[in-house]
């Protein structure tokens, strides 16, 4: 009932006044107008517009895909924004809302950029690259990548250095393999003296390749 009231309270205000409520009218990348979802390639220059239409003019904010506000502006219709030489941290759903006080919500567009760029290390995720552990325990390593196109499971290759060369792994008693999506784990089983040591992960998709270094260690022996 009240949203009724509140609903027909602004019908009435803006039949018998000027005044209208924000539309956000467009949200785009410069040469990609009415396209929702965007490709480049790392190192280029986008340009995002967002125009809204609205009387009196609205305030309008600009959001990346964590929701960082990359620009506002009051008392606008228009707002720009430059993304310089993109990477593929820069890859997401990108956001434009704006409003002016008049109707019951602001208005929003959205578009996603996608990043051509070789597979390298989420910032979402704070790996440990060096574990100790005690012996008969189990170590999990884990990694996740951020990259375009996306690499499928075989695209992960998980190594361990041995008798001075690395030895691929595969799923066994000791070693177990798991990917999903981005994410990649490696545990270790019933830890002992022969499996401490030097592992590697190699991601890979058209663009590259990317390598991270893992240190499984013996647990420290603690004098009292």
């Amino acid at each position: 009932m009240h949203k009724r009231f509140v609903n027909i309270f602004y019908s009435l205000l803006k039949k018998f006044s000027n005044e209208d409520e924000t539309t956000v009218k467009e949200f785009f990348v410069a040469g990609f107008a009415d396209i929702k979802s965007v490709t480049v390639k790392e190192t280029e220059n986008v340009h995002l517009h967002c125009n809204a239409e609205s009387n009196p003019r609205s305030d309008i904010v600009i959001k990346n895909q964590t929701g960082y506000v990359m620009k506002s502006g009051s008392d606008v219709n228009n707002l720009n924004h430059l993304l310089l030489s993109v990477t593929c941290l820069d890859a997401g759903t990108y956001t434009c809302s704006g409003s002016n006080g008049y109707g019951t919500k602001e208005s929003m567009k959205q578009f996603t950029l996608y990043v051509k760029c070789a597979p390298m290390l989420s910032r979402y995720l704070h790996i440990k690259t060096a574990i100790r552990t005690a012996e008969h325990n189990s170590a999990v390593f884990t990694f996740k990548t951020v990259a375009y196109p996306k690499p499928s499971k075989e695209d992960f290759y998980w190594f361990r250095w041995y008798n001075n060369e690395w030895k691929p792994l595969k799923n066994n008693t000791t070693f177990r393999l798991d990917t999903e999506a981005l994410e990649s784990n490696l545990t270790v089983y019933n830890v002992n003296k022969t499996v401490y040591g030097i592992y590697k992960l190699i991601v890979k998709n058209t663009m590259g390749q990317y390598e991270q270094m893992f240190l499984l260690q013996p647990e420290e022996v603690k004098n009292f």
